[in-house]
């Protein structure tokens, strides 16, 4: 979703329009989910498994600013819509 919206979305539009908090929670997601991948690579996780270890608790800012970018996912934490 981040990249087909970097390469076609991004470049027809203003700085304005990239900016929106919707999108600034969604790079935010992006980048958490980024770190935690980052961490699962082989030779950090043997090397630096505190580091690997930890970084899963980044998954609370990555779901938080994932809801945050499209409120469709609030259904995912319990809230019910009347």
């Amino acid at each position: 979703h981040a990249l087909s919206t970097i390469f076609t979305w991004a470049p027809e539009t203003t700085i304005v329009q990239l900016t929106s908090l919707s999108n600034i929670y969604g790079l935010a997601s992006l980048g958490c989910g980024l770190f935690m991948g980052l961490t699962s690579i082989e030779i950090i996780r043997r090397r630096c498994f505190e580091v690997f270890y930890y970084s899963h608790f980044v998954f609370l800012g990555f779901f938080i600013f994932g809801v945050l970018h499209n409120l469709k996912f609030l259904p995912y934490l319990g809230v019910a819509f009347s």
